[in-house]
């Protein structure tokens, strides 16, 4: 009786386990993106987590049998490296609570052409897909973007700044084309982010365009002396490349900070105009610029999605040292 009690809880525990360490990869059709979810260890049906959606940069593209695995793309920085550093063993406070306190939506980075950025409305479809199978609070939704990820979250947030309770911006200002050898800076509709706090984050050695301190020093003047804003603050990380920036930013401070602010936010509010049922989901593009508006053919989300789990490493050494137990027992 014993034998099958303790097997009982073997399995139990296996399943608590893989439960709290996955990445759950979404399949979405159409122009949406794949997106990965991570739910906090904590996480329950009756529990409204805050949540982080982040945007990575170009080298965070994910090309089947070209580039590296989507757990190992998504985990290059943002929540997602934070997740793989808690599950490799590196148990930081900072891994522990953006593991434990947060559900992480980490959209996958494909070219959509004819866009080369992310594509906004393919992003705020996967948003409002996530609503509707994830539970979180509304009023703790929050906006994180590296580089490319960056210049996307700017326009962004002034088309939809409704649902996100505030935004950090890592490596990257909103311009009128990236690719210029001096991209001409774009502050268009920037008064529509009075009422959301942003955190701006600038590398000392970053040299890439769109991305270097001088850039976000214009963007952070703009905005405090011309616009008179007082919700917006700049850090520059010493001796920080652009590639360091998709992690030097993602500290204890900065997730304890997105947890002091909350917003005003429901769910029909989560994708601007859109209207989040438990059978449906739909949103409006609405407010976009025209460049934002194309692919806008994603604007329905399709709800027959594969679900797969991928497993971090982590998983698979914790159900051995359980299996073995149960031997043992």
């Amino acid at each position: 009786m014993l034998s099958v009690i303790s097997l009982a809880a073997c399995l139990a525990l296996a399943s608590a386990v893989s439960a709290q360490t996955e990445f759950i990869t979404e399949s979405t059709l159409g122009a949406n993106y794949t997106y990965v979810v991570h739910q906090s260890s904590n996480y329950s049906n009756a529990t409204a987590p805050p949540a982080i959606l982040y945007l990575g940069g170009t080298g965070s593209q994910y090309i089947e049998g070209q580039t590296q695995a989507i757990d190992q793309v998504v985990s290059f920085g943002g929540p997602g490296w934070r997740i793989a550093q808690y599950y490799n063993g590196t148990t930081d406070p900072v891994n522990v609570l953006v593991d434990q306190q947060f559900l992480s939506i980490i959209p996958v980075y494909q070219k959509l052409l004819p866009n080369i950025e992310w594509d906004i409305p393919s992003v705020l479809a996967v948003l409002a897909d996530a609503r509707s199978k994830y539970l979180w609070d509304d009023t703790r939704l929050y906006l994180a973007g590296y580089s490319m990820g960056a210049r996307t979250a700017w326009p962004m947030l002034i088309a939809n700044p409704t649902p996100f309770a505030a935004a950090a911006i890592a490596a990257g200002v909103p311009v009128n084309n990236v690719d210029s050898r001096q991209p001409e800076l774009n502050y268009t509709g920037m008064e529509n982010l009075a009422n959301i706090p942003i955190m701006q984050f600038a590398g000392e050695s970053d040299y890439e365009n769109a991305s270097q301190v001088w850039e976000h020093q214009a963007i952070q003047n703009y905005m405090t002396n011309t616009l008179g804003f007082s919700n917006v603050q700049l850090v520059l990380e010493p001796n920080a490349t652009h590639g360091d920036m998709q992690q030097a930013p993602f500290t204890l401070d900065l997730f304890n900070w997105f947890l002091s602010n909350s917003g005003n936010a429901t769910a029909t509010s989560v994708v601007g105009t859109a209207s989040v049922q438990s059978a449906s989901v739909s949103y409006s593009s609405s407010g976009l610029s025209p460049a934002e508006t194309s692919g806008s053919q994603a604007a329905a989300v399709s709800k027959s999605s594969a679900t797969s789990s991928i497993i971090v490493s982590a998983v698979t050494a914790s159900l051995m040292i359980i299996v073995g137990l149960c031997v043992v027992l």
